[in-house]
């Protein structure tokens, strides 16, 4: 043959050699979505991680909560409370831009964020090459450099596809095809930092309109936006900042630090997957962050500790997010080898050096001291820790490697025989994935706008009533210079009386350049009364403090109510005697019911009364029933100045005979909260005097005799009785409510009373 013809199908196939297995996997990056029996990817849980631990270290686990932040409804983080922002995302993967399927997605600011750690990795070759950093470099020239023909690689990779079997990338290579010439095959020679925070490449792919700068400039114009698109800003500032926390992420991927390039799961030429990418999944990185210490007093969590004092020193001090991401990376490349990149003695004295030929980092060495017999893995101190590096696969562990042709230590079809495994990549991932948490924690601090709400005053005549107040942004991380909100035509605006929720669709807010201004007049609050308001900024409810307000004249309203509920609960526990044994029961009285008087009740002024004789309905068909209430209210109805309630049961001749009595007597309760949610009163003042009477021929209710349970004293507002002739009870709850409702809503009050 030829010898020139040889040499070229012999180019050919070595070409097929890597190009196969990298059209069968993806070019150097590891599979960025979940896999099966997981419910995240793990850049994606990095990023969930780093949100959770933001709000437990500044705010419910925290010594001192965050003024500011403690008003932020993050309690809602784990449910579906949150509402959904609606924006762009990648619906449809694929290895080039124009792969890529682009559609809407609802989600929650968290889950925006969670998703920017996946769409990082999309398109998945372009972005392969635009994921790497080498601090050890000078400046513009901590890009990718493992591949320096990665042009003839991508240039046989880039066919144009017409396979129907799309999916299967195998079956999609033509290399007779045309090459997609519309899309550059030149090494981009950007790094990741460069990349995630400017993201500006004149010439080279395309822009980052996901990066760092990009995000603060969209929550910018979310802020200032009063239009449709305000929640698609909200939602690419949300996904921006996620997928620069990929890039954090990537900082803590020995790889991603060493200048070393590799394919998904299988080689492809000089190209070897990186083992600890591809067995630090979901599981792993849950374990790692669960391993954090946590204070024994407190439970605290203390992500300080799980990290060495002088990293967590200099990420702190440092100033922007391409600083913070240099730290992290630094640390990485000092402590940890990539599969590439190990370089020292082993066991047996033999020289390691890089298997990719790349530059020799000083640190970290193997060296024979560090090998464990016992677990077959060389081990290192990694920022005060031990932690295993590497273990010796099979030919080497048995010192088979001479006997094959080769001296141990060097490489075998270029592998010296030493791998990083499970264990290897857990031991890994107990100091790298809190640093990985921490950076992200960082970066979540520095770009979640600081806000405030303020109700600073209500006022106007009955009906009329408005609210006014404040959305204020304190400049800091991010943003450093105030940003002036706007409501949107989704921006929700809720209200709370006394820590209740009105759910009324009538509740109107308008937010311009900060000021607020709702009108409160249909929603009929009287009284006085605790408010709270709640603007949702981003897709996060941030709430004002309780705002002290007294509203409208309730009198008015009460003249138009004829029916009354009273219901008193009281829970405890008490102690029961037997013949030989005693336990401790629950034990509950109840007062009255749901269901209102069965008699209208009568307005003179500021007195009511009502009185409903046997023939009433008190659907009790077994019982002979009496009942009265009478009371009155202050002169604008704003209180209970008196009340009582009398009710007697007598079973009918056919029944066993029993009798039941109660009576309840109130004194200067205030009244008040939403007529909405028909008047309901909560007693907080006074007390209520509550007669308990029984009568039963066979066992004693609740271990107590009738002439023992004649009367209980309750103070309201502790909850616990004064006297009592029951038996060793415990009062731990009581509540006591009163109603004014109207049986039919007049009709030009429909729901708003």
């Amino acid at each position: 043959m030829n010898p020139l013809k040889r040499s070229s199908i012999l180019a050919a196939l070595a070409m097929l050699t890597v190009l196969l297995p990298l059209s069968a996997v993806g070019v150097l990056a590891y599979d960025n979505q979940a896999r099966a029996g997981e419910k995240k990817s793990p850049h994606s849980t990095i990023n969930e991680l780093a949100i959770a631990t933001l709000v437990k270290t500044r705010v419910t686990e925290a010594n001192r909560p965050d003024p500011i932040l403690e008003r932020y409804q993050f309690q809602n983080l784990d449910s579906n409370k949150l509402r959904r922002l609606t924006g762009e995302s990648v619906v449809g993967v694929g290895d080039y831009r124009d792969d890529l399927t682009i559609g809407d997605k609802q989600l929650t600011f968290a889950e925006w964020i969670q998703e920017g750690g996946f769409t990082a990795d999309e398109p998945e070759i372009q972005m392969s090459l635009l994921h790497f950093y080498d601090p050890t470099q000078d400046a513009g020239q901590r890009y990718l450099t493992d591949i320096p023909d990665i042009g003839r690689y991508y240039a046989m990779m880039q066919r144009r596809r017409s396979d129907p079997l799309k999916t299967l990338k195998f079956w999609n290579w033509r290399p007779w095809q045309t090459p997609r010439r519309d899309i550059p095959t030149a090494n981009p020679e950007t790094d990741a930092v460069y990349w995630a925070v400017r993201g500006d490449q004149p010439g080279r792919f395309f822009q980052n309109q996901y990066s760092w700068n990009r995000g603060v400039e969209y929550m910018q114009e979310a802020f200032a936006s009063d239009g449709k698109d305000k929640d698609r800003l909200f939602a690419k500032a949300w996904r921006a900042l996620g997928e620069t926390m990929h890039m954090m992420g990537d900082m803590t991927l020995p790889a991603h630090v060493r200048n070393d390039a590799h394919p998904g799961n299988l080689p492809a030429g000089q190209l070897r997957p990186d083992p600890y990418e591809a067995l630090a999944r979901e599981d792993v990185v849950r374990a790692a962050y669960a391993g954090i210490p946590r204070d024994p007093n407190t439970g605290r969590l203390r992500l300080e500790d799980a990290i060495d004092s002088t990293l967590w020193s200099q990420m702190h001090g440092s100033q922007d997010p391409e600083s913070l991401a240099h730290t992290v990376a630094t640390f990485t490349n000092r402590y940890f080898f990539s599969s590439d990149t190990v370089v020292g003695v082993n066991r047996r004295g033999n020289v390691i050096t890089n298997l990719n030929n790349g530059p020799v980092y000083p640190s970290p060495l193997l060296e024979p001291a560090d090998f464990d017999e016992t677990l077959g893995s060389y081990k290192k101190t990694a920022a005060g820790r031990e932690v295993l590096m590497v273990t010796e696969k099979t030919l080497e562990s048995k010192g088979w490697v001479p006997w094959l042709g080769g001296k141990s230590g060097a490489a075998i079809g270029k592998d010296y025989g030493l791998d990083t495994n499970l264990d290897c990549t857990r031991s890994q991932a107990a100091v790298l994935i809190p640093v990985a948490v921490a950076g992200n924690v960082q970066l979540f601090d520095w770009f979640l706008p600081r806000v405030t709400v303020e109700i600073e005053e209500v006022s106007g005549d009955l009906g009329k009533e408005q609210l006014k107040g404040k959305i204020t942004h304190q400049p800091y991380g991010a943003y450093q210079t105030e940003m002036k909100f706007n409501g949107g035509p989704d921006t929700a605006v809720t209200l709370y009386v006394d820590g209740q929720l009105v759910r009324d669709r009538n509740l109107k807010a308008i937010i311009k350049d900060g000021e607020i201004t709702a009108d409160l007049g249909k929603l009929s609050i009287f009284g006085k009364v605790k408010l709270e308001i709640e603007v949702d900024v981003g897709g996060i409810p941030v709430r004002s403090a309780p705002f002290d307000a007294e509203l409208g004249d309730l009198l008015k309203y009460l003249h138009q109510t004829n029916r009354i509920k009273i219901q008193i609960n009281g829970y405890g526990e008490f102690t029961t005697v037997g013949p030989s044994t005693s336990k401790v029961d629950d034990m509950l009285f109840q007062i009255g019911s749901d269901l209102p008087f069965p008699a209208e009740i009568r307005w003179d002024g500021t007195k009511f009364s009502s009185s409903a004789g046997p023939e009433a309905n008190w659907l009790q068909p077994g019982a002979i029933c009496n009942g009265s209430v009478s009371g009155s209210v202050s002169a604008k109805g704003l209180t209970l100045q008196e009340f009582t309630y009398q009710f007697t049961s007598q079973s009918k001749p056919e029944f066993i005979p029993t009798s039941r009595g109660e009576s309840v007597t109130l004194k200067n309760v205030p009244l008040g909260g939403t007529a909405g949610i028909c008047a309901d009163v909560y007693a907080t003042g006074g007390r209520a005097y509550v007669c308990y009477g029984v009568e039963a021929p066979a066992a004693k209710p609740y271990g107590v005799s009738a002439e023992e349970a004649s009367s209980i004293t309750h103070d309201s507002d502790k909850g616990v009785p004064t006297t009592s002739t029951l038996k060793d009870p415990d009062w731990t709850r009581t509540s006591i409510k009163v109603a004014f409702i109207v049986e039919k809503w007049p009709d030009k009050w429909e729901t708003s009373f």
